[in-house]
């Protein structure tokens, strides 16, 4: 008899056993929520004022509105839904196959510390004629960029619209004086939902 009430006190556990490892890996943290997959985007075209781009790409993220252009070494993220502009740092991303893989928009746009906000003025005459010499070798005339991030754009000008069968997205970069423009090929699927 009290074999018998041995093996049915585990066929119970046995039972419950299931519920209990699903029970837990409920409320384990799951680290995809605290990231992003940014998927590559096959046809899209970006024009930066007025002239192609050579080395670029365009990743979307899971919500439809939140675009990642990668310009050569530099990251910025467009929030169409937000209609903000951000730069952020190339290192918090990493590649997985052909995604980008980033921590949330909301903890990649967060300002980490008070000293980020600080423009640094350069200290000495000469390393001010460095960057002065910089901006005449670009040929654009265009402040010298100073790299912290995450970096708010200011904007003065949004059109997210669509033109035909593409999604064009234009923004006037404020402080740069330049003017983005991103135009996305429509799927068939969105094609007929509008």
């Amino acid at each position: 008899m009290r074999a018998a009430r041995h093996s049915g006190a585990s066929r119970n556990d046995l039972l419950l056993f299931p519920f209990a490892v699903a029970a837990l890996l409920f409320t384990l943290p799951t680290t995809s929520s605290e990231r992003v997959r940014w998927k590559p985007v096959e046809l899209a075209a970006l024009v930066l004022d007025g002239r192609t781009v050579e080395d670029w790409q365009v990743y979307q993220a899971e919500e439809r509105n939140q675009f990642l252009v990668r310009i050569g070494r530099r990251f910025l993220l467009l929030d169409t839904a937000k209609r903000q502009a951000w730069e952020l740092d190339p290192e918090q991303f990493r590649s997985e196959d052909d995604l980008l893989v980033s921590a949330t928009v909301e903890q990649l746009t967060a300002e980490s510390q008070p000293e980020n906000n600080k423009v640094q003025e350069p200290a000495t005459a000469a390393e001010a004629a460095g960057h002065e010499a910089r901006r005449e070798r670009s040929g654009l005339g265009y402040p010298v960029v100073r790299h912290r991030w995450p970096r708010r754009f200011s904007t003065d000008q949004w059109v997210d619209r669509h033109a035909g069968r593409a999604r064009l997205i234009q923004v006037r970069l404020t402080e740069e004086g330049r003017l983005l423009e991103l135009q996305i090929s429509l799927s068939l699927y969105e094609q007929i939902r509008r």
